[in-house]
């Protein structure tokens, strides 16, 4: 997995893969205790540009690296950010989240053959 933050932890990425059969929904992303961030998108890029950390989803930098309402993008299954053998044709993903406030954990919630399920990325883990 994928974790990248600014000096302030106000905007992460998180880097999400599918090693399933079937496609992955996102359903809801939420920060710290449940709190809803002020901006959360879908950045579908390649393993070879990789993920940009951004403050502004509509910077000449970010347009480049294909941001999206989480809704409108399904996980395709068997993409790994762990494959060795990648190209500019493999697509990746990362969940980018703007907060007002430091942000200590994400929790995704995803759905996979029609069931519910949720992951939480620990940010500042000292």
């Amino acid at each position: 997995m994928a974790l990248a933050s600014n000096e302030d932890n106000n905007s992460v990425v998180v880097g999400i893969g599918n090693n399933g059969f079937r496609d992955v929904k996102i359903l809801d992303v939420s920060v710290n205790n449940n709190e809803k961030p002020l901006e959360t998108k879908l950045q579908v890029s390649n393993s070879l540009q990789g993920f940009v950390l951004t403050d502004d989803y509509k910077s000449e930098e970010a347009k480049a690296y294909g941001f999206t309402n989480i809704d409108e993008v399904a996980i395709k299954a068997g993409t790994s950010l762990d494959d060795e053998t990648v190209s500019k044709d493999d697509e990746i993903y990362g969940v980018s989240i703007i907060s007002n406030e430091e942000i200590n954990n994400v929790n995704i919630e995803y759905s996979y053959f029609g069931m519910t399920f949720n992951d939480t990325v620990y940010f500042n883990n000292y």
